[in-house]
């Protein structure tokens, strides 16, 4: 019995501690947005945006808003991620820069990402699920970049 209680101590402690709200936007972002291509949720993709982006976590931010549908704020938030030295956040410079059609800017964060970060192949997965969201985004072009 004692254990019982401590294990709903610890839950409950646990569940009002978090930003449960927070946590529903990244959830509704990531299944309906991320997962299944549906542009009507992008409004939870900005939320949790600009929530990781309040919280310092720039390269979380820059994702988030390229799903919303945002390449402006997410470059100024993958500029602050490179900044710190995450420089995988090159690749959502270089996507949000195929999306606004500026090839040149995108193959230049491209290739910087190709000598900070040895295995890319992570990304594949991100320019399928932007290609899907941007009908301007050329899908070729992004994946040869990355070579």
């Amino acid at each position: 019995m004692k254990k019982f209680f401590i294990t709903v101590f610890v839950l409950s402690s646990v569940l009002f501690a978090c930003n449960c709200k927070f946590d529903k936007e990244k959830i509704k972002c990531d299944y309906y947005v991320y997962k299944n291509h549906d542009k009507s949720h992008q409004k939870n993709c900005i939320a949790y945006a600009k929530d990781s982006s309040n919280a310092k976590v720039y390269d979380k931010a820059a994702l988030y808003y390229l799903l919303g549908g945002d390449t402006k704020n997410a470059k100024i938030n993958a500029q602050k991620a490179i900044a710190l030295k995450q420089y995988y956040a090159l690749e959502y410079v270089g996507l949000a820069d195929l999306i606004e059609n500026k090839p040149k800017e995108a193959k230049k964060a491209f290739n910087l990402l190709n000598k900070k970060i040895k295995d890319n192949r992570y990304i594949v997965k991100d320019i399928q699920t932007i290609a899907k969201l941007y009908k301007n985004f050329d899908q070729v072009k992004a994946l040869k970049m990355l070579k």
